[in-house]
């Protein structure tokens, strides 16, 4: 599951996305999508049509998706769905859990873990 910071734009990587033959689509158009939503954890809905969505080079079939603050501004579980009937084989759920911004900068900015060795004799 993908840990999301709260109140935070940031950038989730989404795929694979397959055509209905089982190969990846590297040109798939977020708009184009019948279904393109994020469900935050009080069940409200974002469309996340407007949002930065590109390819990812040399990655066929992946994608990155630029979550803006607002989409991730409630704590708890969240899932990003995507999909488009007409030519992908199976829809894109992806599992995510909007944590706080000091839990999520304790686990994963460097600033926070730098550590200090002294020498001690004895």
């Amino acid at each position: 599951m993908i840990e999301l910071r709260l109140d935070t734009s940031q950038f989730v990587i989404v795929g694979p996305v397959l055509g209905s033959n089982g190969d990846p689509i590297s040109d798939k158009v977020l708009p184009d999508c019948l279904y393109h939503s994020f469900l935050r954890a009080n069940w409200s809905q974002m469309d996340i049509v407007s949002r930065n969505w590109g390819s990812i080079i040399n990655v066929p079939g992946y994608y990155m998706l630029g979550l803006l603050a607002i989409d991730v501004g409630v704590l708890g579980q969240a899932e990003i769905y995507i999909y488009d009937p007409s030519d992908m084989s199976q829809p894109i759920s992806l599992k995510c859990s909007v944590v706080s911004q000091n839990m999520w900068d304790v686990k994963y900015s460097r600033a926070l873990l730098k550590t200090e060795l002294h020498a001690q004799k004895g």
